[in-house]
């Protein structure tokens, strides 16, 4: 079924009827730590971090779905001047977060005079959030059993972007000749439903970039390449929509075109 849904002001008084408030400011603490390795051509670096916000502002669910408030919701919207809307949401300050994470970065350097230059690096990364503290459902919602802040919305912050990440990157040049070929390695991700079977997870995805250009002056460079080499899609597992939209879900990491080639003409002045 389509409907229509509408982001309100939190100042507006339909927000305010639906239990809105002034937002705070987030409050964030944050430590690093990290460490390096040099010899020679070759360098390392590991970094560790941790993120805790406080009073994270955040979208609220759909407020006035079939399953979270319906007709109730639809009738505050009308009675506060908000017409043809079927649900509504608003920011609020509802959660505690605390993210947690690292990263690895391994450079290699090699030159020769046969055939040329060669930079390679080699990255790596994982995060992991989660949700220390939610606040309570205002009372205008409590007494319509509506949760502004449930499962789904509560699992697009932890789930619905990839824990890690791998970069593998190979630049190389040769007079005014250059090639530069990366692999970025996306983990998998979960798009959630506010019941556990309408989760939908999208497994890991490999995505290839190349650019080889030519200095034809110091000034001038043609080059060619594509983002997006292989042409990769994440998983058809979305919810399809009405229209035939979303079957490869909503959250795609590396976006849903497909594959960008190119050729370009460079002028430095």
């Amino acid at each position: 079924m389509n409907t229509t849904s509408k982001f309100l002001p939190v100042s507006s008084a339909a927000a305010v009827a639906l239990g809105a408030r002034p937002l705070d400011p987030e409050k964030s603490l944050n430590f690093t730590a990290g460490i390096t390795y040099e010899s020679g051509p070759f360098r390392l670096t590991v970094d560790g971090y941790q993120i805790k916000v406080d009073d994270r502002i955040v979208k609220t669910e759909f407020l006035g779905t079939p399953a979270n408030g319906g007709a109730a919701i639809k009738a505050i919207l009308l009675a506060n001047g908000i017409q043809g809307v079927d649900s509504a949401q608003f920011f609020t300050n509802a959660i505690d977060t605390r993210t947690r994470g690292i990263d690895v970065v391994a450079e290699y350097n090699l030159r020769t005079s046969s055939i040329g230059n060669f930079r390679l690096n080699a990255a790596y990364s994982y995060n992991k959030t989660k949700i220390l503290d939610i606040i309570d459902n205002p009372s205008q919602l409590s007494s319509l059993n509506v949760v502004l802040f449930g499962r789904q919305a509560q699992r697009d912050l932890v789930v619905a972007l990839p824990h890690d990440k791998v970069v593998l990157t190979a630049d190389w040049s040769l007079d005014r000749l250059h090639a530069l070929l990366r692999g970025t390695r996306y983990g998998h991700y979960t798009e959630s439903s506010n019941v556990p079977a309408g989760d939908r997870r999208f497994g890991a995805k490999w995505v290839a970039d190349l650019d080889i250009g030519y200095d034809i002056t110091d000034n001038i460079t043609l080059s060619a390449g594509a983002n997006n080499l292989f042409d990769a899609y994440p998983d058809k597992n979305g919810v399809v929509s009405y229209d035939g939209s979303s079957a490869y879900g909503n959250f795609a990491p590396f976006g849903l075109s497909g594959g960008f080639y190119y050729g370009r003409v460079s002028f430095r002045f």
